[in-house]
C-alpha cells in the first residue's frame, strides 16, 4: 500500500521562505489544509515549523496526520563539517521521535530522513549539466569520502529506528541519473526519487522507477519543464536563477493557499488523494512501480510537492 502525503513546500513554506518572505502561511494553517484535502500525512518542513516535541505530536494527532519525513542536506564530501551536520540530523530525528507514536497509532510507516548532499559552488553555478558533462562530478576520491560519510549518517538514523532515503537535488553532485546510480552503488541508501528534479536534470521518472524499482522507497512527485531548464543552461544561469523564477509563484501560493486538491503537478495522485479518502489501496501503482519487491509489502509515503 502507498500512503499519500503533502508537504509545507506545496504552500510556499520551506527553508528558503519561512521567516524570510511575507505571507508565508503558518504551520497550523498548512496542517489544516492538508487534513481537509484528505491526505494521510505531511512532511516536516523546517524543524519547528509544525511544532516541536509534544506540540508537534499534538498538532499531527489532532488532525489525524502522520509525519512523512524531513529534508536535510549534508556535506558528505567534506568530512571536517560532518560532525556539526550530524548534530542537525539528530535534531531532525528528534522531531521524528516525537511523531512516531502518532504514526504508529494511525498505522503509518515511520518518517523517513530525506537526505541530499550539500551543494558546492561550482555545481550551484551549473545546474542541470552533469547529465552530459560528467567532468562536473566528484573525483573517485571524493566519492570514497562521500560513501564513508553517507554511511555515518545512515547509521545514526538506523540506530534511532529510522530508515533514511537519499534525495536527488538540482545543483548538487547528485542530480543526474548516473550520479543517483553511483549513490546506490556505493551506499546502503534507498532512494527518495524527486521526479521534478530528475526531469530538470535530464532524467525520465518512469524509466528510472522501473530501472531502480528495488531501491525507490519514497517519492516526491513534482513536475518540471526540461525545455525551460535547457534555456537556463544555454544562458549560463545558476540555481539562484531557478528560484528567482518562482518568487512570484510562492507569493501567490501563500496568499491564495486553497485546500490542496491535486494539481497538474501531482495529477497522478488524484485517485488516492481525493478528500474523504484518507487511505487507499494502490495496487495498480504498486505493480507499475514495483514498490513491493519479492512479494514483501513495502510501504512508503509519497510527498506531493509542487515547487
Amino acid at each position: 500500500m502507498i500512503s499519500v502525503a503533502n508537504a509545507p513546500i506545496s504552500y510556499g513554506a520551506f527553508e528558503l521562505t519561512v521567516g524570510i518572505y511575507p505571507n508565508v502561511p503558518d504551520g497550523e494553517g498548512v496542517l489544516d489544509r492538508v487534513r481537509d484535502a484528505g491526505y494521510v500525512g505531511i512532511d516536516l518542513g523546517p524543524v519547528g515549523y509544525l511544532g516541536l516535541g509534544d506540540t508537534l505530536a499534538s498538532n499531527l494527532e489532532s488532525r489525524g496526520l502522520g509525519l512523512t519525513g524531513g529534508y536535510l542536506e549534508l556535506p558528505f564530501h567534506d568530512s571536517d563539517n560532518m560532525p556539526k551536520s550530524l548534530e542537525e540530523l539528530s535534531e531532525l530525528i528528534e522531531a521524528f521521535e516525537a511523531a512516531a507514536p502518532v504514526n504508529e497509532r494511525l498505522g503509518l510507516p515511520p518518517a523517513r530522513p530525506t537526505i541530499a548532499v550539500m551543494s558546492q559552488p561550482h555545481r550551484r553555478a551549473m545546474p542541470g549539466r552533469a547529465v552530459n558533462e560528467r567532468e562536473l562530478g566528484y573525483t573517485d576520491q571524493q566519492w570514497e569520502t562521500f560513501a564513508v560519510n553517507a554511511e555515518r549518517a545512515a547509521g545514526l538514523c538506523r540506530d534511532r529506528g529510522f530508515e533514511p532515503v537519499f534525495h536527488n537535488e538540482t545543483g548538487t553532485n547528485v542530480e543526474a541519473p548516473w550520479e543517483i546510480e553511483k549513490v546506490m552503488e556505493l551506499t546502503s541508501f534507498d532512494v527518495c526519487l524527486d521526479t521534478g528534479h530528475l526531469i530538470a536534470c535530464g532524467g525520465d521518472p518512469v524509466a528510472s522507477l522501473l530501472k531502480w524499482r528495488d531501491r525507490v522507497t519514497h517519492i516526491h512527485v513534482k513536475s518540471a519543464a526540461r525545455a525551460k531548464m535547457q534555456e537556463l543552461i544555454d544562458r549560463g544561469g545558476d540555481v539562484e536563477d531557478i528560484w528567482a523564477d518562482f518568487e512570484q509563484a510562492f507569493d501567490h501560493i501563500s496568499r491564495v493557499a486553497p485546500a490542496p486538491a491535486p494539481t497538474k503537478q501531482s495529477s497522478w495522485l488524484a485517485p488516492f488523494a481525493a478528500p474523504g479518502r484518507r487511505r487507499a489501496s494502490a495496487s495498480a501503482r504498486t505493480s507499475d512501480f514495483s514498490l513491493s519487491p519479492s512479494g514483501k509489502t513495502r510501504r512508503a509515503i509519497s510527498s506531493a510537492r509542487v515547487a
